[in-house]
C-alpha cells in the first residue's frame, strides 16, 4: 500500500486513536451489570460524542505520552476547574483525552491554552470525508501522474483536484484497487453512478471504510507488524493458532467473545471474526461512520 505523504499517514494514526479512545469509554465498564450490544451501543452514542475528544502534543519531541499527560494533570490540580475526564490513551507523540462532556472539554484546552506555556497544542479532531474504493484500474491508468485530473474530467465532475485526494494503490496481480478521500457533495455523486471511467476502463466503486484490523490477534486499531500478541489468535475458533491450522468446525468469534467477558455483554459468537454481520465490527464500524462527514 502506497500511502501519498507522511502527513495523510499521520491523519490516519489520529483518526484510529479516536475511534479507539471513544470504543474504549462508550460499552459499559465492568462493573455494569449485563446488557445487550444495542443496549450499550445505545448508550455509547447518547454520552460519548466524537466532540469531546481532545488531542494533546508537545512541541518537545523528546516528552513522551505519559509524561504530556503528568503534566496536563498537574495542570488540572492546580487550577480551581471541575474537568471531568472519562479515559485518556498514549498515542504517537501525544495524548488523546475524552472527557465527560463539551463543558469540560473546552475547560481543558482553554486551561492548557493558558498554562501551557506555548509547549502543548489542543485540537478537537473534525470529522474525515468519506472513501471510496476503486476496483480493478489497470496498472497504467492507476501509475498515471494526473490520475485525479482524468477521474474529474472523463467522469464530467463538477469537481477541482482538490476535492479529491488519493489515499492509497492496492497492488493487486495484474491490476490496482484505488482508495480515494472526497468531499460530500462528490461522494453522493459517485455513489448513485456506481461506477468511475478511468482511461479506456470502467471501474466499480464502493464506499470504504478506514477500519484497521490486526490478522494475527483479530482486534481493530493496528496492524499484524505492530501487534503486541505473544500468539496467533484464530478467527474462527478463538483458539491459539492461525486459521489454516485450525482443526475443528466449531464457530467462536475472539472479539464477541473477549467483549462478553469484558464488559459483560451477551454478544452471541457463533460467526468468525470476518463475518461482516459480526457485533464487534458493526460497532467498530458505527465507530468510523460517526466520525465521517456526510453532508
Amino acid at each position: 500500500m502506497e500511502y501519498s505523504s507522511q502527513l495523510m499517514k499521520d491523519k490516519i494514526e489520529d483518526y484510529q486513536n479516536v475511534i479507539e479512545g471513544l470504543n474504549r469509554d462508550t460499552i459499559s465498564s465492568k462493573n455494569s451489570p449485563s446488557c445487550s450490544y444495542s443496549s450499550a451501543l445505545k448508550k455509547s452514542k447518547s454520552n460519548h460524542s466524537s466532540a469531546d475528544v481532545l488531542i494533546l502534543k508537545s512541541s518537545d519531541q523528546n516528552k513522551n505520552s505519559a509524561q504530556i499527560e503528568k503534566d496536563i494533570k498537574n495542570m488540572c490540580n492546580e487550577s480551581d476547574l471541575k474537568i471531568n475526564v472519562n479515559g485518556t490513551k498514549h498515542i504517537k507523540s501525544g495524548l488523546l483525552i475524552n472527557c465527560e462532556n463539551k463543558k469540560s472539554l473546552s475547560k481543558l484546552k482553554d486551561l492548557v491554552s493558558s498554562k501551557g506555556n506555548s509547549s502543548y497544542t489542543a485540537s478537537v479532531p473534525g470529522k474525515f470525508n468519506p472513501r471510496l474504493k476503486i476496483y480493478n484500474v489497470p496498472a497504467e491508468d492507476a501509475t498515471q501522474p494526473g490520475l485525479v485530473e482524468d477521474i474529474i474530467s472523463r467522469n464530467d465532475l463538477n469537481a477541482s483536484i482538490e476535492d479529491i485526494k488519493v489515499v492509497a494503490k492496492i497492488k493487486n496481480k495484474k491490476d490496482y484497487n484505488i482508495i480515494i478521500e472526497v468531499t460530500p457533495f462528490l461522494f453522493k455523486n459517485i455513489i448513485e453512478r456506481g461506477s468511475l471511467y478511468i482511461g479506456w476502463h470502467k471501474s466499480n466503486i464502493a464506499e470504504c471504510f478506514n477500519l484497521i484490523k490486526c490478522y494475527k490477534c483479530c482486534k481493530y486499531g493496528h496492524t499484524k507488524n505492530k501487534c503486541t500478541s505473544q500468539v496467533a489468535i484464530c478467527p474462527k475458533c478463538s483458539g491459539s493458532h492461525e486459521m489454516k491450522d485450525c482443526e475443528t468446525e466449531r464457530l467462536c468469534c475472539p472479539n464477541c467473545t473477549f467483549s462478553n467477558s469484558r464488559f459483560k455483554l451477551q454478544l452471541t459468537t457463533d460467526h468468525t471474526a470476518n463475518d461482516l454481520s459480526c457485533h464487534t465490527y458493526q460497532h467498530k464500524l458505527n465507530l468510523v461512520k460517526q466520525k465521517t462527514n456526510y453532508c
